[in-house]
């Protein structure tokens, strides 16, 4: 992110977020055989986030920039962060859109592609919808650390998707992070 220097409750910034957890080989599993490559992309545009005193209320849209699947993602969200001394505790509610030609890029199966078990397939557009929870612990000023469990439910269009076995997703990350 780069943020613009604003003053108040309103923080607006231009992003550029790689997502390596986008594309694949057709060697990464057996159901991919035959597929085509579908590479992750430079996802570039603009984070608005409001902090309220309920809430903190986040708008972010971003299009593909390395022109890989073309397309669009709209996320919005809210969250609310609680301090007990050192250590924070932020429960979230987010839902990213997809527009049609990136869920078609990444969930699609080309008539090329098609075999007995994986029919050709023409996503729409989809709607995610992610509940989270991340907690941190803060030793200093600059320095924490935070452990982030999440469970999002895909849309219906990527759930229909012969590529796809499941309907939701879950993530657990930890990370260090340094202010400055």
């Amino acid at each position: 992110d780069v943020k613009l220097p604003l003053q108040g409750p309103v923080t607006v910034a231009v992003r550029a977020r790689y997502a390596f957890e986008d594309g694949y080989e057709p060697v990464d599993a057996a159901m991919l055989s035959g597929m085509a490559e579908r590479k992750s992309s430079v996802w570039l545009g603009a984070n608005v986030l409001w902090r309220g005193s309920l809430a903190d209320l986040g708008a972010e849209w971003l299009a593909d920039a390395s022109g890989h699947s073309k397309g669009q993602r709209v996320r919005l969200s809210a969250e609310k962060t609680w301090r007990m001394g050192a250590v924070g505790l932020t429960p979230r509610l987010a839902m990213q859109w997809n527009d049609r030609k990136s869920v078609d890029y990444y969930y699609g199966v080309r008539p090329g592609e098609a075999l007995p078990g994986r029919p050709a397939y023409a996503a729409g557009s989809a709607t995610h919808t992610e509940l989270g929870l991340r907690t941190t612990y803060s030793w200093a000023p600059p320095h924490s650390v935070y452990l982030d469990l999440s469970a999002t439910r895909l849309g219906s269009a990527v759930r229909l998707s012969p590529l796809v076995n499941r309907s939701t997703e879950s993530a657990l990350r930890l990370g260090y992070l340094y202010r400055f």
